[in-house]
């Protein structure tokens, strides 16, 4: 071992040996984000810093904390890096004071306005337990280290709990993630006392069964508010006197393998062996005895993420297991956006960085339940990393409850419908798109193909009429949504049987809820995907040196805020440089400006996806993206929105917005529309990453068909003379009445089959009307 690493272990020694006598402080400690480029720089800094301080542990920006003497020994190195935060003691002695003065006046009103301990939680969920025996039940799993009892809670409406398809969710694998068990905590207190009183949350309960350990490790939880803030691992005492395992990295799958490390004072060391940890072992095996589970959610902070396996090495699950996983990740983000505005990025976890041994990872391959991770707020350390402002635990745990009740109704339908080509809202009367879906069970299989089916009508009364769909292959189908006239709604839902027997409904409640389309003419004046050149001008302020608009395919792999995929899946959008790792914008402003867009028609309404990124490097949150728009082809500009500088929305993620010309202050309905899209860089090291796609000036409704004048005898021109000339030759005739197989006789105008005096009164009251 070189100098280098001993003087490494040597820091990292003398410091959790002063923990362990006093609550540790930080003074003088600074947050740094490094880039090691090889695993020996990697395992240098794991071992010369303090702590692991983000997510991400492998090649490219990795953040951790260094006390001043190892910062010294890490400027003697070639390894890059940036200090992200001088003073991060201030942020735990802020937290400190106000988790102690929050103790003094608790109430059930008040829970969630500040963080809990160990304590605190178990007293609260025995509370659940005792106010709610027919709700909830509580058991020991296993004890940790220390002996302490580990809890889970199995919680379930009418019916027998086991035979229900279930929901797990555990919390606080990693202690210092304090809004983890806050996270788990109200998802139980929500579901119980919801019971009765919330129809969906009675409803699911009497469906599925939820099994929630929301304290996995409590010895480390304990020490990271005794002693050390910001420990991460379990209390073993490891064989060369350090303490602690990275529960995290002591599962089955991939152990041992790369972003777990073998070093003892690691903040991912892996442990002596696959499980040799007794909370991994109790979590282990209170999944395996459970055989009822379907889907697994391990709660974690931070980077608002929700992952999928597998992150132990670069391949995927198969093919439809795949689906589902994706398909379900971006309906638990899309829940947790529609609560508070919140950007939850899905993503494979490899995709973040690689790490072996993980939860997720091996609940997935060995017992075949679908398993995610979720990382809750915030977006990054600079919002508050692992000491987020207790203002923020209440919109965390509201907005992830929202995901978990959405992820519920998917286990209680049994199987996952996907749109392929997204549920339309509007279909085009002229040219209605097809109805492709992929229907994958989710609870058991095989499925009957030859049973998929689509179950429509044409308003909101009436019968539903089945029709079948065709199977195109695996789990796909295809089927047509029926004709129905312009202004009209279609409402439908599907069904499918499984071999084994039963009929799985989608939605689940079907038809009290349902999918609902409205037909429409949709009438595109303005669209680009980006796919070619259609006329977009770039102007770069002066004192620009990077990060100037540019189309193209993404080529970033997403580690700097950057998107790693267009909005529209056509392939391209503008982005702020394309240039994996490094399309920051920096020194001034980068403006990119459309062609002219027709938005004449009054219903004309303006569509686009954004992206944008302010939450990292070393000046964060201190920049904003505008958007603005013209009507009269550039000459003057209105805002129409400014994102940032804080705020939602600024960590990432396609955002699909819609405007209303009409609507929009200052602007008129024009042919000479303009939009135009601003990100600048305002200060020394933040990281700005932008991106626009899927630009359309497009309008629906439907087109008004003429109304007939009943005495239009000639049907040319409306009520005129000529009708009258019509009438009086052919007065007397007789025929049979219209309707009975016999062409109308012209004149007979209230159908009767003769042409007398009632036709001329007829004529006469609509005489001179026009069509």
């Amino acid at each position: 071992m070189s100098s280098r690493f001993l003087l490494a272990l040597l820091v990292t020694i003398v410091t959790v040996a002063a923990a362990d006598a006093q609550r540790i402080r930080y003074d003088g400690y600074k947050l740094v984000r490094t880039h090691p480029e090889t695993n020996e720089e990697l395992m240098y800094l794991d071992e010369l810093a303090t702590h692991l301080m983000s997510e991400s542990h492998g090649h490219g920006p990795v953040d951790f904390l260094f006390s001043p003497a190892a910062l010294i020994q890490l400027e003697d190195e070639n390894i890059p890096f940036i200090v992200l935060d001088n003073d991060i003691q201030a942020a735990i002695d802020a937290e400190t004071a106000r988790v102690a003065a929050s103790q003094r006046n608790v109430s059930r009103m008040t829970w969630y306005d500040d963080y809990k301990t160990n304590d605190q939680i178990f007293d609260y969920m025995n509370d659940l337990v005792t106010n709610n025996p027919t709700l909830i039940a509580r058991e020991v799993i296993g004890t940790s280290v220390d002996g302490q009892p580990i809890y889970g809670y199995t919680i379930s409406g009418a019916g027998d709990a086991a035979t229900k398809p279930a929901l797990c969710f555990n919390g606080t694998i990693h202690a210092r993630e304090w809004v983890s068990p806050m996270t788990l905590t109200y998802i139980a207190d929500q579901l119980v006392t919801g019971y009765g009183s919330n129809a969906q949350i009675t409803d699911l309960l009497d469906n599925v069964t939820f099994y929630v350990v929301n304290v996995l490790n409590p010895d480390g939880y304990e020490y990271s508010w005794d002693s050390v803030r910001l420990w991460r691992k379990n209390r073993t005492l490891n064989s060369g006197g350090s303490y602690g395992v990275d529960l995290n990295r002591n599962w089955g799958l991939g152990w041992g393998g790369p972003g777990s490390s073998g070093s003892q004072t690691s903040d991912t060391y892996r442990g002596t062996a696959a499980f040799s940890e007794p909370e991994t072992v109790a979590m282990r095996d209170y999944i395996v005895n459970r055989t009822n589970i379907v889907a697994h959610i391990d709660f974690h902070s931070f980077s608002q993420l929700v992952l999928w396996p597998f992150g132990h090495d670069h391949i995927d699950p198969p093919a439809e297991d795949l689906a589902v996983f994706q398909d379900l990740g971006h309906q638990m983000a899309d829940d947790i956006h529609s609560v508070h505005g919140s950007v939850y990025t899905p993503q494979a976890s490899r995709d973040l960085y690689i790490a072996s041994g993980t939860s997720s990872d091996w609940i997935y391959d060995a017992t075949g339940v679908f398993s995610w991770t979720v990382e809750l707020r915030p977006a990054s350390e600079f919002q508050g990393g692992f000491t987020l402002p207790a203002n923020q635990i209440l919109p965390t745990v509201e907005e992830n409850f929202a995901a978990v009740l959405g992820l519920a109704e998917s286990v209680a339908a049994g199987v996952d419908l996907q749109f392929l080509n997204g549920a339309p809202d509007v279909i085009d009367v002229l040219s209605p798109a097809p109805l492709d879906v992929r229907i994958t069970p989710i609870v058991s299989g095989p499925l009957n193909t030859a049973t998929a089916t689509m179950h429509w009508r044409v308003g909101d009364s009436g019968p539903f009429t089945p029709t079948s769909l065709t199977h195109t292959g695996d789990n796909d189908y295809t089927g047509a949504f029926p004709a129905a006239p312009c202004g009209e709604s279609i409402q439908y839902y599907f069904t499918i049987d499984a071999t084994t027997g039963g009929t799985y409904t989608v939605p689940r409640i079907a038809p009290v809820t349902m999918y609902e389309v409205e037909v429409t003419e949709i009438t595109v004046a303005f669209g680009d995907d980006f796919e070619s050149d259609t006329g977009w001008t770039v102007q770069n302020a002066p004192g620009l040196t990077d990060g100037a608009w540019n189309r193209g395919t993404p080529v970033g792999g997403g580690d700097r805020g950057d998107p790693a995929s267009d909005a529209d899946g056509s392939g391209a959008c503008y982005l702020t440089d394309n240039v994996d790792g490094n399309s920051d914008v920096d020194g001034g402003a980068t403006t990119l400006t459309s062609p002219s867009m027709d938005a004449s028609d009054p219903d004309a309404t303006l569509v686009y996806s954004r992206w944008y990124s302010n939450d990292f490097g070393g000046a964060p949150l201190s920049d904003v993206f505008v958007v603005e728009v013209s009507d009269d082809d550039g000459s003057s500009w209105v805002n129409l929105e400014t994102v940032g500088p804080g705020g939602n929305e600024v960590g990432g993620g396609w955002i699909a917005k819609e405007f209303r010309v009409a609507d929009i202050p200052g602007i008129t309905n024009t042919p000479t529309l303009r939009v135009r899209f601003t990100a600048e860089d305002a200060g020394d090291g933040s990281v700005i990453e932008a991106g626009v796609d899927g630009v359309q000036v497009r309008s629906t409704g439907c087109t008004a068909v003429p109304v007939p004048c009943p005495g239009d005898v000639d049907g040319v021109n409306g009520t005129n003379l000529n009708d009258f000339t019509i009438l009086a030759s052919n007065f007397g005739a007789t025929g049979l009445p219209h309707g009975s197989g016999e062409s109308r006789t012209l004149g007979d105008l209230d159908d009767n089959g003769d042409v007398n005096l009632a036709d001329f009164t007829a004529l006469a009251a609509d005489f001179g009307c026009t069509p």
